[in-house]
């Protein structure tokens, strides 16, 4: 996953809310605008210790992509040939924004109050092939399909109402393009996103 670096429009204390009161979390937190906002590593994490998920020879993540953004200069993209070309019997490729220091670190990301999270996606998945966004540890997740992404941008709104406010979570922003079927091959796909963004 990826970790980022604070300033004073994305404050540590309010990415790791302590010492601080509900309403000093930023509200939109832009999670990405040109540039990933927390704090840590910008380099993105990958389950490489999962053997379903695909190696970077496979794959790819860009977050400074200039084409066709949707607003200000850049925007993300990732990619994914998928199992066509791979014979390692991998099934995904995803990987991570880390808002922590450490791996196992958590925080206590209900006390925030965010009610969504929104995003802009556009791209092209080929058959049996999903977009998928979640925050592990909670049952904040949407799922987009083939039929949902077309080459023109779209916002996806995702609730956060399930996070409760005393649990404390390790705050990762997981990405993945997955096949449907974990039995099928996929060709994967290419997605770009923009503007993601949390909101009270």
């Amino acid at each position: 996953m990826v970790s980022f670096i604070s300033c004073d429009r994305y404050p540590v204390e309010a990415i790791v809310g302590l010492g601080s009161p509900i309403k000093s979390w930023p509200d939109p937190w832009y999670i990405y605008d040109d540039q990933i906002n927390t704090r840590g590593s910008m380099e993105p994490y990958v389950w490489k210790d999962d053997p379903y998920c695909a190696t970077w020879s496979y794959a790819a993540v860009n977050f400074s992509w200039t084409n066709n953004v949707k607003r200000g200069n850049k925007c993300m993209y990732f990619t994914y040939i998928g199992n066509s070309s791979d014979t390692s019997g991998a099934t995904y490729f995803g990987f991570g924004l880390m808002a922590r220091e450490v791996l196992g670190e958590k925080i206590a990301l209900g006390k925030a109050g965010y009610n969504n999270m929104r995003f802009w996606i556009r791209g092209s998945l080929n058959e049996n092939c999903n977009f998928v966004i979640e925050i592990p540890g909670t049952a904040v997740k949407r799922t987009v399909t083939s039929a949902e992404i077309t080459s023109e941008w779209q916002e996806i709104v995702v609730p956060m109402s399930s996070i409760i406010l005393t649990d404390e979570v390790e705050f990762d922003i997981a990405f993945s393009l997955a096949a449907i079927d974990g039995t099928i091959p996929t060709n994967g796909g290419t997605v770009y996103l923009d503007d993601i963004t949390f909101e009270k």
